[in-house]
């Protein structure tokens, strides 16, 4: 797993455990009111995010109150790319062992990292999670999903058409080769059928997904045709 040293306290960290670049989760809490780690620690490390616990100084002597009037509003969507890598008629896809969407298959992708455009997090997360280096990706479109809890987001979703190879070894997961006819048997997010289907066919999509607080999808529509999709 990638490890960063954060900008504020200095501790080596996990890079997919926080949700800033260059600061760990800690330090992305306190500064800016990200969702923390639920830190475990064992020989002086948390075993899920890997800070060690160091504080900076501006932090020890900060007010108390900083945190909270620069903290983020639960609704405020995050934004995220997803990389469909396709070799023929087969899909790579993550079943994912950490939420979101744990025990689901996805394609790989994440966060986008600040000043950082939507290809370069493709390709970058392409990269970190699979080992696979590309040089492009083909935009395929935006999903944007609305619920009234955390869970919110805007997805820009990309699409490389690669060598068939053997599935590698992934630290979010178990990457594998999954073919398109099989797809509806599988355990995915009821958004993510469209999403192969439209990018497989080189057509270009807006989806607007809506959940309910128990992230059941209510209602998934197309806004470049203004048509309603059928949830599965």
């Amino acid at each position: 797993m990638e490890k960063r040293r954060c900008d504020e306290c200095e501790s080596t960290y996990f890079a997919t455990r926080s949700e800033m670049l260059n600061l760990c989760p800690e330090c992305a809490h306190q500064l800016y009111g990200y969702e923390n780690c639920k830190h475990t620690f064992k020989d002086g490390r948390c075993t899920k995010c890997y800070w060690d616990g160091s504080t900076s100084e501006y932090l020890k002597t900060r007010p108390n109150n900083k945190a909270k009037l620069m903290k983020l509003p639960l609704g405020i969507k995050k934004v995220s790319v997803l990389c469909i890598l396709q070799s023929g008629e087969q899909f790579l896809l993550l079943k994912r062992k950490n939420p979101p969407n744990q025990g689901l298959y996805t394609p790989v992708g994440g966060k986008l990292d600040p000043f950082e455009t939507p290809l370069q997090a493709a390709l970058r997360e392409t990269k970190e999670e699979t080992g696979i280096e590309l040089d492009d990706m083909t935009f395929c479109g935006i999903l944007t999903e609305t619920s009234p809890t955390k869970y919110n987001w805007i997805c820009y979703t990309y699409l490389a058409e690669i060598p068939y190879q053997e599935a590698p070894p992934c630290d979010e997961g178990t990457l594998e080769w999954i073919a398109f006819d099989v797809l509806s048997e599988l355990p995915t997010p009821k958004t993510d059928w469209h999403i192969y289907d439209y990018s497989s066919r080189g057509q270009s999509f807006i989806f607007e997904a809506e959940y309910d607080a128990d992230l059941q999808l209510l209602k998934m529509k197309e806004l470049l045709l203004n048509q309603d999709l059928l949830i599965q």
